[in-house]
């Protein structure tokens, strides 16, 4: 997977539905994407939920039949793997046929669909960790040519907005996802820079903010990090206020500035024009999740110290496991013990000063 060093977010309005391929096609030819003869393609769209695409909340099959149409009929991949991954309250099968993803591979026999949950896993160490150190990545992703991220546009409690860098949540493979929250942050900028996305379709023909919003966009991109900053600006974000986007850029996964962008298929220096305010998230249910997921990360380095200190007494005193759970109550509720261990602990820290 390559990354492109000139940003370019390219709009286009889409007037009927039914002009999606033109539409998808021009948007194309003005972005220039990259994209390598018989390649192995994977294209993950948002499919977080069972409600339909008229609610703003998933990706529209029609998007990513153009988009696949497109790829076959200008640069003839070998394989395209449609991918999601399961959540706690659906499959990744429920959701393809529930939305309408089965008949792709019945269209197209270069296409596939694939659960990332039941897929071939490799365990990757994450570039910069904070409380995960690694994650199981399907080798669909390390194995394809190119990637593409197609998500809805949203805004969402607490990362603001929902768009290309947010959409690689779904890669995680495991079903239950809830622990990795209080990370959010790190942990999207780290598996951006694992899986970066080389291309970004953003099915904005309705977003969402609570409620459907009609908006009648595609955003084509070829940094993430630039198609969100963009997207951001257009529903009335700030970006810099938004840790995922910031925090990316700063890894290197993209750039916030300096970024080339175009509607219908002219360049424009600001988005006026184009500015379509979605609800915000509320600043103080915001600013309470945050103090809430502050709350669990401190839990987290505390129950880890006390694990380390739980470890330098075992090394120093010898396994615990020929005690007996009996025993090892016995011994901390007993004042003798407590006292053996500070006078022991008392000598080790002497022969150290003296070493």
């Amino acid at each position: 997977m390559s990354h492109t060093r000139s940003s370019k977010v390219v709009m286009v309005t889409v007037d009927h539905q039914k002009k999606l391929y033109e539409h998808l096609e021009a948007a194309s030819k003005l972005l220039k994407p990259d994209i390598p003869e018989n390649a192995n393609i994977v294209i993950k769209p948002n499919l977080n939920s069972l409600e339909g695409p008229q609610t703003g909340l998933t990706t529209d099959v029609q998007t990513v039949d153009a988009l696949i149409r497109l790829l076959n009929e200008k640069h003839s991949p070998e394989r395209i793997a449609v991918v999601e991954s399961d959540t706690w309250c659906r499959t990744a099968e429920e959701v393809f046929f529930r939305l309408g993803y089965e008949k792709l591979p019945k269209k197209y026999e270069n296409v596939e669909l694939i659960n990332l949950t039941k897929a071939k896993k490799l365990k990757v160490c994450l570039p910069h960790p904070k409380h995960f150190k690694f994650l199981w990545i399907a080798k669909t992703f390390l194995e394809c040519d190119y990637y593409i991220t197609a998500p809805t546009l949203r805004t969402l409690f607490p990362t603001r907005i929902s768009c290309a860098l947010k959409n690689q949540f779904g890669t995680i493979s495991s079903r239950y996802k809830a622990k990795y929250h209080p990370y959010l942050d790190n942990m999207l900028a780290n598996l951006n820079l694992l899986i970066r996305p080389d291309l970004c379709l953003v099915d904005g023909l309705i977003g969402y903010d609570g409620n459907p919003i009609p908006t009648g966009l595609l955003v084509l991109s070829n940094d993430p990090v630039a198609n969100d900053t963009v997207v951001a600006k257009m529903i009335g974000l700030s970006p810099r206020r938004i840790g995922h986007i910031v925090l990316s850029e700063s890894l290197g996964v993209g750039s916030m500035g300096d970024v080339q962008v175009f509607l219908d298929g002219e360049e424009i220096v600001n988005l006026d024009g184009v500015i379509q305010r979605f609800s915000q998230t509320n600043e103080l249910l915001y600013f309470a999740s945050e103090f809430g997921y502050l709350l669990i990360r401190s839990g987290d380095r505390l129950r880890s110290l006390g694990q380390s200190i739980i470890a330098r007494v075992v090394t120093s005193v010898g396994p615990l496991k020929k005690y007996s759970k009996r025993e090892i109550l016995r011994m901390l509720f007993d004042r003798q013990a407590w006292k053996s261990f500070l006078s022991m602990s008392k000598e080790m820290q002497e022969g150290q000063t003296a070493t």
